[in-house]
C-alpha cells in the first residue's frame, strides 16, 4: 500500500489574504523592532546635540537635536533643548532679521508643544524668554510682547508652583521691566523654596541697592561670598558696598583673602592699602603701599603713601 505524500506549504499553495497577513505581521515586526531602538537613537543624538552646545557649536547641536526630535518627539527635553539651541544660535548673529528668524523658529516649538501638552511649564517659561527678546528687537510691538511674556512666565510659576526657577524667571521678568516690588516678591518666592540660588540672592540685592536699602544688600552679598567667593566678581562687590557703608574692617578682611589668594595682583593689593588707610591703620596702610611700590614701580600711590607715613611718623 502506497505511503500517501505529506501536504507541503508553498506560496502557490498560499491564499491572497494569508500572504498579505504574512507580509503585515512581518511589517508589525520590522515596524517594532524599529521603535524599539529609536529611543536609543534619540538619546544618542540628544548627547551629541548636547555636547556641540557646549562647545557653543549651535548649529551643530540644532541639527542633531533636530534628529533627535524626529526619533523621540514625545520627550520634553529634547524639544526644549532644540528652542533654546534656536535661541542661542540666535544670540550669535548681527542682524536683526536673522535673529528674528531663529528666534521664530524657537517660537514655533514651544508654541507647538504648549498645543499638545498645556500643563507644561516648560514651554510656557521659554515662549516667555523669546516673547521678552521680541520686545527688544521690535519695539514697535512692545507692550504686546511684554503682556504675553508676562502670561506665560506666570502661567508657568503657577503649573510648578514648587519649582523656584520659574519663580525666578517671572522676578527677572519684572526685574527687566523695572517693576521691583513684584521682582522682590518672586525673588523671595524663589529663595523660599531653595536658598542656595545664588542668581537670586544676586538679583535681590540689586534691588536692595537700587531702592537705597545698603544693609539689606550687604546681607544679600555676604550669604553670596560665603556660599561661593567666586561667585561672578562678589569679592570686589561686597568689598565696596562695605567701604560705601564705612565698615572698612569688613572690607579689609575680603581684600585680605583676595590678596592671599592674588599675592601679586595690583588691584587687591591697591584696595587693601586704601582701605587700611580709611581705617586710619597707618602702619598696615605703610607696609602694604611699600608692597605695591616694589612690585609695581610706577604704581601712582606716591600720595597715599605718603600722607600714611606721614600720619605713622606723627604718632
Amino acid at each position: 500500500m502506497a505511503t500517501p505524500k505529506s501536504p507541503t506549504l508553498s506560496a502557490s499553495h498560499l491564499s491572497a489574504t494569508s500572504i498579505i497577513a504574512i507580509g503585515i505581521l512581518v511589517l508589525m515586526a520590522v515596524i517594532g523592532i524599529w521603535q524599539s531602538v529609536l529611543p536609543y537613537f534619540a538619546e544618542r543624538d540628544y548627547r551629541e546635540g548636547f555636547n556641540r552646545d557646549a562647545q557653543q557649536n549651535y548649529s551643530a547641536a540644532i541639527a542633531f537635536y533636530q534628529q533627535a526630535v524626529s526619533e523621540a518627539p514625545w520627550e520634553v527635553q529634547y524639544k526644549t533643548e532644540l528652542g533654546k539651541s534656536y535661541e542661542n544660535y540666535a544670540g550669535t548673529l548681527a542682524k536683526t532679521d536673522e535673529k528674528l528668524l531663529y528666534l521664530g523658529k524657537a517660537e514655533a516649538v514651544y508654541r507647538q508643544s504648549i498645543a499638545y501638552d498645556k500643563m507644561n511649564p516648560w514651554y510656557r517659561n521659554r515662549l516667555g524668554n523669546v516673547l521678552l527678546q521680541y520686545a527688544q528687537l521690535k519695539p514697535y510691538n512692545k507692550t504686546k510682547y511684554l503682556t504675553e511674556a508676562e502670561d506665560q512666565f506666570k502661567t508657568a510659576s503657577v503649573l510648578d508652583h514648587n519649582n523656584p526657577l520659574f519663580q525666578l524667571s517671572l522676578a527677572y521678568f519684572y526685574h527687566q521691566t523695572n517693576r521691583l516690588d513684584e521682582a522682590q516678591i518672586y525673588y523671595k518666592k524663589s529663595l523660599d523654596i531653595d536658598d542656595r540660588i545664588l542668581e537670586a540672592h544676586f538679583n535681590l540685592a540689586d534691588i536692595y541697592r537700587r531702592t537705597n536699602r545698603f544693609n539689606l544688600a550687604i546681607d544679600q552679598y555676604a550669604e553670596i561670598y560665603v556660599a561661593s567667593p567666586n561667585f561672578q566678581n562678589i569679592p570686589d562687590i561686597l568689598g565696596a558696598a562695605y567701604v560705601q557703608q564705612r565698615q572698612y574692617a569688613k572690607a579689609a578682611k575680603i581684600y585680605e583673602a583676595q590678596v592671599k589668594q592674588r599675592p601679586f595682583d595690583y588691584m587687591p593689593l591697591r584696595k587693601l592699602a586704601d582701605t587700611y588707610l580709611m581705617m586710619k591703620d597707618w602702619q598696615k596702610a605703610v607696609d602694604t603701599y611699600k608692597r605695591i611700590s616694589q612690585a609695581y614701580i610706577d604704581a601712582p600711590i606716591q600720595g597715599p603713601y605718603q600722607f600714611a607715613l606721614s600720619q605713622l611718623h606723627a604718632k
